[in-house]
């Protein structure tokens, strides 16, 4: 009977102490999927981040393509405009010294 229990306690320290290697291997495992999990979340953070500076720049860009093409739409109006007053002087010169 001593024997017995003898056996008995070192049966159950035995799965005590496999219940601890699992809770082990557990809360190990449990720790690398909480680490996997943050290093995928800063991951994202990053690429979401990239992204939003991404598409800042593309916005930036686009109005600033729609500003030079308005700035230079406008210079070449000017620039016509004043070659034709010029002409239109130059003709009106001419005119008026074939016709004295």
């Amino acid at each position: 009977t001593e024997e017995q229990k003898q056996e008995e306690i070192t049966e159950e320290k035995k799965d005590d102490n496999t219940s601890n290697d699992e809770t082990n291997e557990e809360e190990k495992t449990s720790n690398g999927e909480n680490d996997e999990k943050s290093e995928l979340e800063k991951k994202y953070e990053d690429l979401n981040n990239k992204y939003i500076r991404l598409a800042a720049d593309f916005d930036n860009f686009r109005k600033r393509t729609l500003q030079e093409k308005e700035n230079t739409s406008e210079f070449v109006k000017r620039s016509v405009e004043q070659l034709l007053l010029l002409d239109f002087a130059y003709l009106d010169q001419t005119r008026t010294s074939l016709f004295k």
